[in-house]
């Protein structure tokens, strides 16, 4: 067992995906503007809520399933960069801050537009950079791996296997509740570990 101990520094979250960037296309039934939801082919895990993406055409051709009203500039654009809301089913919501997204509110969701055709997109995760959560005074953390006993009946010596690695951890840290865009500083406050926490519940 080893034991790594540790007096100063930061803690930074990082959201990670391991499926990069994700073609895929819109089809006409996959649009449901009553309910500000659609959906695309992509695999399980490649999208939680509170994500931030952006999602571009392949073809040059607009975004028209998302209304201009979701633009910045009121006008549709070949790309755009959103935060979502994934339901159980796939379905997905876009929105203008992280908090709307964590909710899932119908009201505040980007309102969308039906569509006569399909339209081949890209999509990309952008929030994947760390966000620093706290400064930590101190740390700890323990590795542990597993040893089964192979030896058998007639063996002049012991055999051993090592099985996989598991840990625990801990750490203590001072808490800043102001948050740092106030104080013009990059990074995200101890509230971000609530948000987690709400996305943990709904799938992360």
């Amino acid at each position: 067992m080893s034991v790594y101990l540790g007096n100063y520094g930061f803690v930074e979250l990082r959201r990670k995906s391991d499926a990069g960037i994700k073609a895929s296309v819109v089809n006409p039934g996959d649009v449901n503007t009553s309910r500000k939801r659609f959906s695309f082919d992509f695999d399980t895990g490649f999208l939680n809520s509170g994500d931030r993406i952006q999602i571009k055409t392949t073809d040059g051709s607009l975004l028209d399933f998302v209304a201009a009203s979701g633009w910045l500039v009121n006008e549709k654009q070949t790309a755009g960069s959103w935060y979502v809301y994934v339901d159980e089913l796939g379905g997905i919501r876009l929105y203008n801050t992280l908090d709307s997204a964590l909710r899932g509110d119908l009201s505040t969701a980007i309102t969308l537009e039906s569509i006569a055709s399909d339209i081949p997109i890209e999509v990309k995760i952008e929030n994947d950079t760390p966000n620093i959560l706290t400064q930590c005074t101190y740390f700890e953390l323990n590795t542990n791996r597993d040893v089964v006993d192979t030896t058998v009946l007639g063996d002049e010596f012991r055999s051993q296997f090592s099985g996989l690695i598991s840990g625990s951890g801990s750490f203590r840290a001072y808490w800043d509740y102001v948050p740092l865009y106030q104080k013009n500083e990059l990074g995200e406050n101890a509230h971000y570990l609530l948000q987690l926490a709400i996305r943990t519940e709904v799938g992360s």
